[in-house]
């Protein structure tokens, strides 16, 4: 089973705990892997992110899933790119959320799924052994 992340950069260190807890589940999302930590200056040059987003969109659709995080005051923005490449896709959204009320119409969409949390998500997805 191969997942696309989308989330907040402040939760990068989350994925690789999950990457750790579920080593058969292959988490696509090269970015936990490679972005600066959130507040670091991102600034660089256009080509360096433009690879990044060429790279990004590619492990979405080289996925069987997606996998959006969204906490509570959060403003999602390259998570909401991935999510409509994945759509555009044809792969299934799987949405976790705390603010549920955050997030806009696109949720309605049918390949969006609700998940209660990332725990239920990863374990209800985990290949047996």
């Amino acid at each position: 089973m191969k997942i696309y992340i989308a989330s907040k950069l402040r939760h990068k260190e989350k994925w690789h705990l999950y990457r750790t807890l579920y080593p058969r589940i292959k988490i696509t999302s090269s970015w936990i892997d490679t972005a600066p930590p959130e507040g670091e200056d991102l600034t660089q040059p256009s080509a360096v992110l433009a690879e990044a987003w060429v790279s990004n969109l590619r492990e979405v659709t080289s996925s069987d899933k997606l996998l959006l995080y969204h906490e509570k005051g959060e403003q999602q923005q390259g998570a909401m790119l991935e999510t409509g490449c994945a759509i555009n896709a044809g792969l299934a959204i799987h949405l976790v959320t705390n603010a549920w009320e955050e997030i806009n119409s696109w949720k309605y969409h049918p390949s969006v799924r609700f998940e209660y949390n990332l725990d239920t998500f990863f374990d209800r997805i985990n290949p047996c052994p």
